[in-house]
């Protein structure tokens, strides 16, 4: 069940991660609107990773051990 859990906790991380980018992108082109929609998507995968990493330790005493690597952005002007 760990595994499942660590699999699952993993990749709302990099969805996380993946509109915090987006985000970002969406703020230096000027898209406000769009930069707003992926920062409520970015919180969204955030609380959902870690009531997920909670639901693991309350129901089964057990930690996740997921590591995710941060991305970096290089945008070109």
């Amino acid at each position: 069940m760990k595994e499942l859990y660590d699999a699952a906790i993993k990749l709302l991380k990099e969805m996380c991660l993946k509109h915090e980018c987006a985000m970002i992108v969406c703020q230096s082109i000027g898209f406000n609107g769009f930069k707003r929609w992926h920062r409520r998507r970015s919180k969204k995968f955030h609380c959902w990773s870690i009531g997920m990493s909670n639901d693991l330790f309350d129901f089964y005493r057990k930690t996740p051990t997921v590591a995710v690597m941060p991305q970096r952005i290089q945008l070109k002007v």
